[in-house]
């Protein structure tokens, strides 16, 4: 369990002169506003990656993220035991600096490769929120001051969209919800970050980009003729079904409410109690506790069935 961080602010740290390079990083779950709020940012004026993961049937307004930063995140993932849709914490397999300082590197690279000398980038892949140790380290030592951007949305729609989506079981998707969320709060204390509703950015964009400017102290031209003409062109109301998982009676999931309530507060600039974290936090790791042994057998025997039905293939390709 992490220990609890002094009270944290909605508004973090702004710098009193302007970095030499900034980075808007865009965190949180899977399916809550990331790509939304990415590209509304973009069409603020910052800059987007070179190589931009396609739309695909599961997002078909674009997800606005760098191919080669989710291919590498999942690769690392993958090499520490976890996958994005592992709701424990991945292995810590970076502990060892000589491991840590190859991902680092090879995550340098791939800011070099996608956004070149701009001084004013913008980062979005929800994997990025599990896998903070190696970005912010890698953002930092580019030369960029990362301002980060975490989208919170009602865990039971994140939920409902993960089911029509990827078939996924709720229970699945709220766990992976608060798995984020707390990786991305703990990852970026101490840094200069906002906490923004997906409903507040599609009610009312131009004032999450006026809150979004005052916090990192960046100029995002929301208020453009153009910025805001495009912003109203996208952010359409079907980016946003209305279903909902309906988990909030179940005795089991009552962590999940409060920490939503929680990430509420942040964003809307309300007090918090962050002893929410930490109980939240401490329920996960029993949870792991309890179920990680049983669920790493049955990995191990699906990897199996996989091995084993790959290879009849292989034999009945060659009968």
């Amino acid at each position: 369990m992490h220990k609890r961080a002094e009270q944290i602010s909605t508004v973090e740290g702004a710098p009193d002169a302007p970095p030499r390079r900034d980075a808007l990083v865009v965190l949180g779950m899977h399916r809550s506003g990331t790509s939304a709020m990415t590209r509304t940012l973009s069409l603020c004026g910052a800059v987007l990656p070179a190589e931009i993961m396609p739309p695909s049937a599961g997002n078909l307004t674009g997800h606005w993220e760098p191919r080669r930063v989710a291919r590498f995140n999942d690769r690392l993932l993958h090499a520490a035991g976890s996958s994005w849709d592992d709701f424990f914490r991945p292995r810590a397999l970076w502990s060892d600096p000589d491991a840590l300082a190859e991902a680092i590197a090879g995550a340098r690279e791939l800011l070099r490769q996608d956004y070149g000398d701009n001084n004013l980038i913008l980062l979005k892949e929800p994997r990025i929120s599990r896998l903070l140790d190696i970005w912010r380290a890698a953002l930092e030592q580019e030369g960029f001051a990362p301002a980060y951007v975490i989208m919170v949305r009602d865990p039971g729609e994140v939920a409902a969209s993960l089911r029509q989506r990827n078939a996924m079981p709720d229970h699945k998707g709220l766990l992976l919800w608060v798995a984020h969320m707390l990786a991305a709060e703990r990852g970026t204390r101490g840094a200069r970050r906002i906490f923004v509703e997906f409903d507040r950015l599609l009610e009312d964009p131009q004032a999450v980009i006026d809150r979004v400017a005052a916090v990192t102290g960046l100029s995002l031209s929301a208020r453009d003729a153009g910025a805001a003409a495009g912003i109203g062109e996208f952010l359409q109301p079907h980016l946003k079904s209305s279903a909902a998982v309906d988990f909030r009676k179940a005795a089991l999931f009552a962590p999940v409410v409060r920490l939503h309530r929680y990430f509420l507060a942040k964003a809307r600039m309300e007090p918090a109690d962050d002893q929410v974290l930490d109980d939240t936090a401490a329920w996960m790791d029993d949870l792991a506790a309890l179920f990680s042994p049983i669920i790493g057998e049955l990995q191990v025997q699906r990897t199996g069935l996989h091995t084993a039905i790959r290879t009849l293939r292989q034999q009945l390709a060659v009968a």
